[in-house]
């Protein structure tokens, strides 16, 4: 009978090398609780925008602008620098660039230092307002629109606020 040459090593080293070889072989997960292929690394000295709306209209009419008050953040370690701020209409609160941009909505930010916050205001009205109808909507928002600043996480680059379009009938003498 063989002895085994290992027996100098102990029971809890045995168990941390057996975790980190599944951990490796199964792979890390997302947010989602499943796996991924490989670890995402973050670089915490790159910039991460977050955007939240702070004020925005309840009701808005077609043919009158809105406005909305933007708190754009930046997480990161790094500054970030000349990006573009979007205001658009949407029918769901997932706001993306196939939404309608507003005419008018959109700024272009220089500067915004790593650890701090500005707020701006964003007004924009619609292109064509006879075309929208009465209805639920939401105004929302996209920091770093074209993706111009590599950032640390690109998830928190939208926010969207619900409101009510009370569709106005034109005026006819």
């Amino acid at each position: 009978m063989m002895k085994s040459k290992c027996h100098n090593i102990s029971r809890p080293m045995v168990i941390l090398g057996l975790l980190v070889t599944m951990f490796f072989l199964l792979g890390a997960q997302n947010d989602q609780g499943t796996a991924t292929e490989e670890m995402n690394v973050i670089d915490k000295t790159l910039p991460d925008l977050q955007v939240t709306i702070e004020n925005s209209p309840k009701q808005w009419s077609n043919r009158k602008q809105a406005t909305v008050t933007v708190k754009i953040t930046n997480l990161g370690g790094t500054t970030a620098r000349n990006f573009s701020v979007g205001l658009y209409l949407s029918r769901n609160s997932t706001i993306t660039q196939r939404d309608l941009l507003l005419l008018g909505g959109r700024k272009f930010i220089q500067v915004v230092r790593p650890k701090k916050t500005i707020l701006i205001e964003l007004t924009g009205s619609h292109r064509n307002p006879e075309t929208v109808s009465a209805g639920s909507y939401y105004l929302g928002v996209i920091v770093d629109e074209t993706n111009q600043v590599k950032e640390q996480y690109e998830n928190n680059n939208t926010a969207s606020a619900f409101f009510y379009n009370h569709r106005m009938r034109q005026e006819f003498p």
